[in-house]
């Protein structure tokens, strides 16, 4: 491929600096793409939607004070926000109001997410949900992620095994999990 050709296909897009004025910084960690126009991006000063209409990029942005960084769109449309401090849910039953639904982060209690910092989802093939912490290791929810009822809040519901470097039995070698893949053969 032609370096030069490439170039044609990006083209930078700004993001309106009023979203910016309260950090003061433009950090972007995760850009999901829900469809060919619309775009959820992940930032230091919330969440942002992107959509793209009438050959031009309209901006919305939602959760304000929180810090996020990375998204997780089910095949269902439920969006699930991690970052500092935060790790939410929005159904799409919820999408025009964008409330979102709470899980139990680093609480103590022995099924709460290890980490209060969200860096990464994965939905298996196997329908197991993993989310990678910055200093808990894997979180894997227990049951299957299909069970869950996104009608009614998650922390009742869902809980978490740990999969943690500090626990020799799991092999990680590192507390920070910046990012889950499945490998090819489903493990």
């Amino acid at each position: 491929t032609d370096p030069e050709s490439a170039k044609a296909l990006f083209s930078p897009i700004a993001i309106p600096e009023e979203f910016m004025e309260e950090t003061g910084v433009s950090v972007v960690w995760c850009i999901e793409k829900e469809s060919d126009d619309l775009y959820w991006i992940a930032t230091v000063f919330g969440l942002i939607k992107a959509v793209y209409t009438d050959e031009q990029w309209q901006f919305s942005r939602y959760f304000g004070a929180s810090r996020l960084r990375t998204i997780f769109i089910d095949q269902n449309k439920n969006m699930w926000l991690g970052g500092y401090h935060a790790l939410m849910v929005v159904p799409y039953s919820s999408r025009g109001t964008m409330k979102s639904l709470t899980v139990d982060l680093n609480s103590g209690k022995p099924d709460a997410i290890s980490d209060d910092v969200i860096t990464s989802f994965l939905l298996d093939s196997r329908d197991n949900l993993w989310i990678g912490t910055e200093n808990g290791g894997i979180n894997k929810l227990i049951g299957s992620y299909s069970d869950l009822d996104f009608s009614v809040d998650l922390a009742d519901q869902a809980g978490f095994q740990v999969y943690a470097a500090s626990s020799r039995e799991h092999m990680l070698n590192n507390e920070e999990i910046n990012v889950l893949y499945e490998h090819t053969d489903g493990n």
